[in-house]
């Protein structure tokens, strides 16, 4: 890749991810209240006024530093090995691809980022996981002490696996979606590409969210087991995501599969819609 473009997506992908973060965070910690519940699970409205309740306004906002120390490098790492993979496997797709070629072409590079973003990003996410179980607590650095001193230096790895397996299928139905909906939609809305990207982005973040969200209770569920009592309950099958989601859909039924989906749908339809709109933004800025 050349370096301008490495560029754009480092610098592109990075403030996008920033803008998605920040504006979407508080949905994100109800997904994972909710998730972490075997019991049945309130609605979103009523799982934020429980936060509020619990630690006031700042809770709505409790382990968001780790999502922003790691949101913006890993959307720039997400974006950057996207357009690297894509020009590695244009050896197996060369130009000019067919309309299917295009499509298993973008789907297979996304899947690819999404797996290689996990070996920087699992323990921000184990971090994160552990602070939003508290709506006030102890910080980052702390929390990954904690982590450490109770787990080992590998505890920050908890649920690699199913973070790896859930980020696999979230990217490749993203990436694989836009390059569908860049070959077959105009190129504007309305007369705006602005609010063209926006929208492909809300489409194909949302339909990767529904496609990866048992992979994404059983990621929270292993991830937090260690930290409490409940939490281990509610994945006693292990660390294997697999087996964990067999469980949960055993014993919770097609209910608990889908617990956290309205916040993370909540979330990723405006959140991946700006994530995308600010990429394709900010790249054509700095371009």
């Amino acid at each position: 890749m050349p370096r301008s473009a490495l560029e754009v997506n480092v610098l592109a992908g990075g403030g996008a991810g920033l803008i998605e973060t920040s504006a979407t965070y508080p949905l994100d910690l109800a997904k994972t209240r909710q998730q972490l519940s075997v019991k049945a699970s309130a609605s979103v409205p009523a799982t934020l006024r429980d936060v509020v309740r619990e630690g006031g306004m700042r809770g709505l906002y409790a382990g968001i530093s780790a999502p922003l120390i790691s949101e913006v490098p890993r959307h720039a790492l997400k974006f950057t090995m996207n357009g690297v993979f894509k020009e590695r496997l244009a050896v197996v797709w060369p130009e000019p691809r067919s309309f299917g070629g295009g499509v298993a072409h973008a789907t297979l590079a996304g899947s690819l980022a999404g797996a290689s973003e996990t070996l920087i990003h699992t323990p921000f996410e184990v971090v994160k996981i552990r602070m939003q179980q508290q709506s006030a607590g102890a910080g980052v650095a702390a929390t990954a002490r904690q982590v450490v001193q109770a787990e080992g230096a590998l505890g920050l790895y908890t649920g690699l696996e199913a973070y790896a397996l859930r980020q696999i299928v979230w990217n490749g139905g993203f990436f694989g979606l836009l390059g569908l909906g860049n070959a077959t939609l105009p190129p504007t809305a309305a007369d705006s590409k602005t609010l063209r990207d926006f929208l492909l982005g809300l489409m194909a973040g949302s339909t990767a969210t529904v496609l990866n969200n048992p992979l994404d209770v059983a990621k929270s569920r292993i991830q937090a087991a260690k930290a409490s009592k409940e939490a281990a309950a509610a994945a006693p099958s292990g660390r294997w995501s697999l087996a964990v989601t067999a469980d949960i859909l055993r014993r919770e039924g097609m209910r608990g599969m889908c617990k956290g989906l309205p916040a993370r749908l909540y979330r990723s339809a405006p959140g991946h819609g700006l994530l995308y709109m600010g990429f394709e933004l900010i790249s054509g800025m700095i371009r």
